[in-house]
Order: C-alpha cells, then structure tokens, then sequence
C-alpha cells in the first residue's frame, strides 16, 4: 500500500492488549465484515459501506471500505479536517489472513489485530498502531495520536462487548 509499498517503513507507535470472556471465533467473525458498523458502532464510528476484494486465491479475504477520508478518526475527532495527519494512500481496506490476522489499512495509518484462543471461551487480542515514521517525527503527532488511539479503543471494546452477549 502507498506510492512504492510505504507500509514497509511503518513504525509501530502503540500495542494493546485486550482479554475478551469469548470464543475467539466470535471475536474475529465480527471483524470480517462491515454491515454491523451501523448497529454496534451506531452512536460511534457509524455505518461503513464495503465491497469485496476479488479475485482472491489462499486463506485470506477482504473488504475495500470506499472512503474520501481517514476512516480512524471519529466524525467528530478533527472536523472539517478530512487529513488529520498526511495521506501515504488512498485506499481503506480491512484484510484477514485466516485463521486469526487482520489487517486493516486506511489513507494515513495501518493497524492490526491478532486474535488467539486462550480458552473455549477466552481469548486474547493483540493491537498495534502504525504509521509512516515520518508521520510519527511531526510535532503534532502525539496529540493526533492520542484521538486516533482512543477510536481504536472505543472500536475495539464495542465489538467485544457485542461478542460477549
């Protein structure tokens, strides 16, 4: 992704980990896909529009979520500011590599989530956060970072909570 593969040079700039009482299963059936946007993530990201990535050959699928803007920041992290931070692509696309891996890539950042049973019904999410190591050199890069983790986590912990009930 980006002009000559730029999500090579990525830094990570943040983990987290979340242990969920579910079946992983659950956890991550939930990420495959986007038409629950509009009712778990009502009152937070809101509804996202999504197509298939095809052709496709081995384990792994994905969806391309058409979008003008960043899709990380919350609608109302940085309004009016379609750019919070520099664009490296033009492109948002969540893509999992079965059984447990996805990866999820949007106009100024890369973030992943690895799944992985810890139980019949535990299991352990591990996040990390990326962006271009020139994005992450900006002077307002910390205080931009902080939003973008937030939504990370209010994401996250709905669909988590989704997967319990």
């Amino acid at each position: 992704f980006g002009v000559d593969g730029e999500a090579k040079r990525m830094v990570c700039v943040a983990r987290k980990t979340y242990d969920v009482p579910c079946n992983w299963k659950l956890i991550f059936e939930n990420t495959c896909e986007t038409y629950h946007t509009s009712v778990v993530h009502k009152g937070s990201l809101g509804p996202m529009k999504s197509c298939p990535m095809e052709p496709h050959v081995g384990d792994w699928d994905g969806v391309r979520v058409p979008t003008q803007r960043s899709i990380v920041p919350l609608p109302t992290d940085f309004e009016g500011d379609n750019f919070p931070l520099p664009a490296f692509t033009d492109k948002s696309v969540f893509v999992n590599i079965f059984p447990s891996l996805q990866v999820n890539v949007t106009w100024d950042c890369l973030w992943w989530m690895y799944t992985i049973p810890t139980g019949e019904n535990s299991s352990r999410i591990e996040m990390g956060f990326c962006f271009p190591a020139q994005t992450a050199k900006l002077d307002m890069f910390p205080s931009r970072l902080e939003r973008y983790l937030h939504r990370w986590h209010v994401a996250v912990t709905e669909d988590n909570e989704i997967a319990m009930n």
